[in-house]
């Protein structure tokens, strides 16, 4: 269709060829490159084969969207949560098919209400989330809303657990909503040894995460020492019910560990003067082997839930034990990302 209206033709003029994907993941349901080859062809009047160059990818691509975070929480004396308010501003992206555009009710709003659920039990949670416009292409990314929303969360709910004097796995683990995330919580505690002392500039943070009926729990740990934080070791404890694939889930909780660390710490891009800055990976800094964990060990609880996702499910947790790493190592929560940007 996208190509269709950009060269005025009938649809049902337009063949598509349908090719690998290649590790294309979400990028490829934005029709970009292949409106432009189509407006390209119709003015040479011949057929065009179109590449883009890393730089063109970086620096005229779409952007993983913006957001501001503000969460409100009411607490009684001893540190129970009364009431737990989200409020989440994000950068707006475009309609990821026709289908949004012709029926409004499925779009990102409705998505963000699947991926918003809190894993505890708190009394009137509320989580909105406030769509803005602007001239800057925009794109889902790995864990959607998620990625962005639990790193808060969990931020503030360290700092709670903090101001009623309690252990921040404890804390969690008795507000926790269910067997599943109280069992996942007890298995990362137990193999990354919570609490356990370490050297001055070192320390662990530790998170919660439910979504795609799945359940995980990560504890990260970070040294501060050297200036720029490091994570050192990341162990996971996961229950996707039945992993039909076990190795599969083990490389997925591992790969979106990897995401965590280059999202959470260092990886971004500027603008000036209206451009991106970026433009190969020899300035965007993602992570390189130097800067993975020597240590990710994953660990799969079985259940007798059904199949769960497990896609998406484990960068969140990952990012905000990371953050609530860094925030215990320095003594300063981190209030914008990446960290050292």
């Amino acid at each position: 269709l996208a190509v269709a209206e950009a060269v005025g033709l009938l649809p049902t003029a337009v063949t598509v060829h349908v090719g690998r994907a290649g590790g294309g993941f979400g990028r490829r349901i934005y029709p970009d490159a292949e409106v432009e080859a189509a407006r390209a062809s119709k003015a040479l009047g011949r057929p065009v084969r179109l590449l883009w160059t890393r730089n063109d990818d970086m620096r005229h691509s779409r952007c993983r969207p913006a957001s501001h975070h503000r969460v409100r929480v009411a607490l009684a004396a001893g540190g129970a949560v009364l009431a737990w308010q989200h409020q989440m501003v994000q950068t707006a992206f475009p309609p990821i098919s026709e289908l949004e555009k012709a029926v409004p009710v499925v779009g990102w709003e409705a998505f963000f209400a699947l991926q918003s659920l809190l894993p505890y039990d708190w009394a009137l949670p509320v989580q909105l989330l406030t769509p803005v416009d602007v001239p800057v292409p925009g794109g889902a990314w790995r864990s959607v809303f998620s990625g962005q929303l639990t790193v808060a969360n969990e931020l503030v709910l360290d700092e709670v657990a903090h101001a009623a004097g309690r252990d921040r796995l404890a804390f969690r683990r008795t507000h926790a909503k269910g067997e599943r995330a109280k069992s996942v919580l007890d298995k990362v505690a137990e193999a990354a040894g919570w609490g356990r002392a370490l050297p001055s500039g070192q320390a662990q943070g530790v998170a919660l995460h439910e979504e795609y009926g799945s359940t995980v729990a990560h504890v990260a740990e970070v040294d501060v020492g050297g200036g720029a934080p490091r994570v050192t070791r990341i162990t996971v404890a996961a229950d996707v019910g039945l992993p039909v694939n076990p190795r599969g889930v083990e490389a997925q909780l591992q790969g979106a560990a990897m995401d965590a660390v280059g999202i959470t710490l260092t990886a971004g891009l500027h603008v000036s003067d209206g451009a991106v800055v970026e433009g190969s990976y020899a300035d965007y800094h993602w992570p390189r082997m130097r800067d993975a964990p020597a240590r990710v060990d994953v660990h799969l609880l079985r259940s007798d839930h059904r199949i769960g996702g497990v896609g998406e499910l484990g960068f969140p947790s990952a990012a905000a034990a990371i953050a609530c790493a860094v925030a215990r190592a320095t003594g300063t929560t981190p209030r914008s990302f990446p960290i050292a940007f």
